[in-house]
């Protein structure tokens, strides 16, 4: 029996639904060797061979596309892949983080020190849930669009060189010159279109 012959011998070997956890498998992007073990794991019927994946992988390819969109339709039709109950979470989130910082006091924190065989307090302000709320209330944004990240598609964030017909005397504001023909009175360094 050639190589091809067992391989197309072994795959009638594996049960429908043996199958069909391959192509999960597959489908989860996970590689040879693992779906080789969590098979030996589940106990197959018939021993998994790289080969067997192989031809899964070239016979079953529009089965395996299909798999993968049935699983991100159930991935972004889940609860917090909506945008309206993220944004409900956070907003929870900021008004438990709110009560406890407004609410129940605790802005300041008291905090205990063993000085000298006496008992010495001292405040101590609560950054570590301040800086989960401003946290919490970024998330809020950027879900909102209020933080809307630009890139600097122009200078390659170096600094832009610019030419202007303006001497450094003419930026002086304690030398005011009377305002040329050329220019508005719109602000300094403003030119007209002609």
């Amino acid at each position: 029996m050639t190589n091809a012959e067992e391989i197309l011998d072994s795959r009638y070997k594996f049960t429908e639904s043996e199958r069909q956890q391959i192509l999960d498998w597959i489908a989860e992007g996970k590689k040879s060797p693992e779906i080789i073990e969590l098979a030996k794991k589940a106990k197959f019927g018939a021993e998994v061979k790289p080969d067997n994946i192989w031809y899964y992988k070239r016979t079953r390819q529009e089965e395996i596309t299909r798999i993968i969109f049935e699983r991100d339709a159930v991935v972004t039709k889940a609860e917090l892949a909506i945008r309206s109950v993220r944004l409900e979470r956070l907003f929870k989130l900021a008004y438990k983080l709110e009560a406890e910082l407004y609410t129940q006091g605790k802005l300041w924190l008291e905090r205990f020190k063993g000085v000298n065989g006496q008992v010495l307090t001292e405040k101590m302000y609560n950054s570590p849930l301040v800086n989960d709320l401003r946290g919490v209330y970024d998330d809020i944004a950027k879900e909102v669009g209020g933080r809307v990240l630009r890139a600097d598609v122009t200078s390659d964030e170096k600094p832009l060189k610019a030419y202007v017909g303006v001497t450094p005397d003419d930026w002086d504001e304690t030398k005011q010159k009377p305002a040329s023909p050329e220019t508005s009175s719109n602000s300094v360094g403003e030119v007209d279109a002609p």
